[in-house]
């Protein structure tokens, strides 16, 4: 038998750490072309590179309350849109020229900046090296920067977290150091739950709960949304009077039904600014306040004072019934709810995502009824696109029922 022993192949694993590692060297590299002047990053050894990958940032931890029940897969998602965001944006070097993307900032950057730091309290031997990156590690507006983008982005996740009939959520962000068993730097991000405030409240012979409406304005506290009492045309409050705001389940779920397209930041964000420049008008007696999002009208939000609160009953679209612009609409056209809801003209997709602005024909009836504001939402706003209807589709139908209204004429059918 040769004594000559068989070499056991690398497995996958180590193969894949290996390429792993090798892309991370490459990624420090780019970090270090991008901060440092007059080729300084070729001072980096490879000695220097396995020390700086051993103390690696672990980029972001998620820190959850139990109540929130996320699991393994909700907070991989909030990593990934997080993660999304980092590397749709960067950091211009003016000294350099080079711009480096805020992932690779808080990832291999981070890793550097620590080592750098390590370096520059530790020994005298790296004088060349901490000199040559020293406007790098002196400034901490870079850390704060990537802090205060973070906290813009997970702020988002917190608006779309938040519930108003469960919990109000606000992130904060910060930099955590480990020392043991390495030292290494990671990005925390700590979402922070507020209790809902609910009451009771009789409204229309029905007792039902109501939840205050708010959300984060500085990453800890709670943004409470008022009217003032004369937008509402209440007189017996004195002048300069703040309304609180609450919102029934009714409306909370037409809000996501109607504003189909949107993701639940985009509505709760729309919506608290909506009752902050609060516009109302009366009615047929009601008060509807005025729902803007991206900059154009899209509906109303039908308000009851209820114990000097002001009580969101639910959201209509412009093209629904008992709104100025619906009953106008309806006239045109002589829709019932029914076909308001078979073509979808209740839901904000269908004017987002179909060609139906494309049409001559809708937009002169939209234009006619003050319905066009509708066909004026950025699509840019939206990340995915439905199709729900084509216009070709619902000029055929409102066609058709305009020549069956005129067949049918029902007005003197019973005269």
């Amino acid at each position: 038998m040769s004594n000559n022993r068989k070499k056991k192949p690398i497995s996958f694993n180590k193969q894949e750490a290996a390429h792993y590692k090798k892309i991370y060297f490459q990624k420090i590299i780019e970090v270090a072309k991008a901060v440092s002047l007059n080729d300084s990053y070729k001072l980096l050894t490879p000695d220097m590179l396995e020390t700086i990958f051993s103390i690696r940032s672990r980029l972001f931890k998620i820190v959850a309350p139990d109540c929130l029940n996320l699991n393994s897969g909700e907070l991989q998602e909030m990593k990934e849109a997080i993660v999304l965001h980092l590397k749709s944006n960067g950091i211009q070097f003016e000294s350099t020229g080079h711009e480096l993307l805020l992932y690779d900032f808080a990832g291999p950057g981070l890793s550097l900046f620590t080592y750098l730091a390590i370096r520059k309290n530790e020994s005298k031997k790296k004088a060349e090296l901490v000199a040559a990156f020293e406007d790098f590690i002196d400034t901490t507006e870079l850390l704060v920067n990537l802090q205060e983008y973070i906290y813009k982005i997970t702020n988002q996740i917190g608006c779309e977290l938040t519930r108003f009939d469960k919990w109000i959520l606000s992130p904060t962000v910060s930099f955590k150091v480990v020392k043991v068993p390495s030292p290494y730097m990671y990005i925390e991000i700590t979402l922070k739950v507020h209790q809902p405030e609910t009451i009771s409240l009789n409204i229309n012979g029905n007792t039902r709960p109501v939840f205050r409406v708010g959300i984060t304005s500085d990453g800890s506290e709670v943004f409470w949304s008022y009217i003032n009492a004369e937008i509402l045309g209440v007189s017996h409050l004195a002048p300069g009077t703040q309304i609180p705001v609450y919102i029934q389940h009714h409306a909370i779920n037409r809000l996501k039904e109607r504003i189909d397209c949107a993701d639940n930041t985009m509505v709760l964000l729309n919506l608290v600014n909506s009752l902050n420049e609060a516009k109302c008008i009366i009615y047929h007696g009601n008060k509807l306040i005025e729902f803007i999002f991206s900059n154009q009208k899209i509906g109303y939000l039908l308000i009851d004072l209820v114990n000097d609160i002001a009580v969101i009953r639910t959201f209509l679209m412009l093209t629904h019934f008992d709104t100025p612009e619906g009953d106008v609409f309806h006239k045109l056209i002589g829709l019932e709810k029914l076909d308001i809801s078979y073509l979808t003209l209740d839901k904000l997709s269908t004017f987002v995502f179909s060609e139906i602005k494309e049409s001559d024909m809708i937009a002169d009836l939209f234009s006619q009824s003050g319905c066009k504001s509708l066909l004026d939402v950025p699509k840019k706003e939206f990340g995915k696109e439905e199709y729900k209807f084509k216009a070709a589709a619902i000029e055929t139908y409102l066609l058709k029922y305009q020549e069956y209204k005129e067949q049918f004429n029902f007005e003197n059918l019973f005269s």
